[in-house]
């Protein structure tokens, strides 16, 4: 039996994120849908959502993230 071994070696040298400033509530989701806060909630866990706006570009959420990694 023959095992391959490689010489790559790799690290994980940096860890980092970004959430948007804007988001949309479950009773703002009341008011778009048949739903309610406590049906999302019990399913998700969720009780908001945060998202871009369509102006943010996704190369600025990027830079965004990487800002706060270096």
């Amino acid at each position: 039996m023959k095992t391959n071994k490689s010489n790559i070696k790799a690290a994980i040298t940096a860890v980092g994120g970004y959430v948007p400033k804007d988001f949309i509530s479950n009773k703002d989701l009341e008011k778009l849908v048949d739903t309610n806060d406590d049906w999302i909630t019990a399913r998700t866990g969720i009780k908001k959502e945060e998202f871009l706006k369509r102006k943010v570009k996704e190369l600025h959420f990027w830079l965004l993230m990487l800002q706060r990694i270096f």
